[in-house]
């Protein structure tokens, strides 16, 4: 037996035990559970009811074209994240909202309740591998006109749009993401999901109600909004025709499942979108 192999192997026998350590959470997944009584939950502080979706501009997001990274300006490198491709990703920084820290799927007031429930089932038709608390953001909104004092947020989707896995799951590649299923059956009453992530003590308790209640708001999305969704998100408009042909092929499952009006499964066509002007 050669010397590299005998270095190989003893390679591996100490480096994949050390991998396992540092990306493997504890084996004893923590409680699911809300932090509050249901009635005292604030609601509006995870989801409201958007009267005005139709019309949500989903390219420069709810702050407008003027709040944009401008082209012009000059900014500077403040860190790199791993895996991330070659370009820029940006953060609105307001004086109306502080970030104060992150929030936890496994503990807060919203669990177990309809709109909780249906964010876990969107970014299981994403196939977000991100569902982790560092991913989610706490912030404090100091001037909001309805008096919310704090925001939940997931601001990360980044590990998504391919499989879902544990350790560095293929993401972004439509191939993928059009031949993985979305729902495999529903037993005893709760759905499961061909998902294969992180935290999967989160989906154990999720109804088919839940699956029809999110497939139906995501349904009321137009083809015009989901392609200034993944044109915001620096992808071709061919590449975005799979993705939202796919994504609406899951949303018309959902709400069979939920026994709600089927949206569309018409395949996507974006390329008209991206060659009007995105300025409103």
């Amino acid at each position: 037996m050669s010397r590299d192999v005998v270095m190989i192997r003893m390679t591996t026998r100490w480096v994949l035990p050390l991998v396992f350590t540092v990306y493997m959470p504890s084996c004893v997944p923590p409680a699911v559970r809300p932090t509050m009584p249901a009635g005292q939950a604030r609601m509006e502080e995870l989801w409201e009811v958007s009267a005005d979706l139709p019309t949500r501009d989903l390219f420069y997001g709810p702050w407008g074209a003027e709040n944009a990274p401008s082209p012009d300006a000059t900014y500077s490198l403040i860190g790199l994240k791993v895996h991330t491709e070659p370009r820029g990703r940006f953060r609105l920084t307001d004086k109306s909202i502080e970030h104060v820290g992150q929030w936890s799927w496994q503990q807060n007031p919203f669990v177990g309740m309809r709109p909780y429930q249906g964010l876990l089932v969107i970014l299981t038709m994403f196939n977000s591998s991100d569902i982790k608390n560092e991913n989610n953001a706490l912030y404090e909104v100091k001037k909001h006109g309805e008096g919310v004092g704090h925001w939940y947020v997931v601001r990360d989707l980044g590990t998504a749009l391919g499989e879902t896995g544990r350790l560095a799951p293929q993401r972004g590649d439509p191939e993928i993401f059009e031949r993985e299923p979305f729902i495999t059956s529903v037993t005893g009453g709760f759905v499961q999901f061909n998902y294969h992530g992180w935290h999967q003590e989160l989906l154990k308790q999720i109804t088919p109600e839940d699956v029809g209640w999110a497939s139906e708001w995501l349904g009321r999305l137009s083809e015009r909004q989901w392609c200034d969704a993944f044109h915001a998100g620096g992808y071709e408009p061919a590449i975005a025709d799979r993705f939202i042909t796919r994504l609406r092929q899951k949303i018309a499952e959902g709400e069979r499942f939920g026994e709600t009006t089927a949206a569309s499964m018409a395949p996507a066509r974006c390329q008209p979108y991206y060659g009007v002007a995105t300025h409103r």
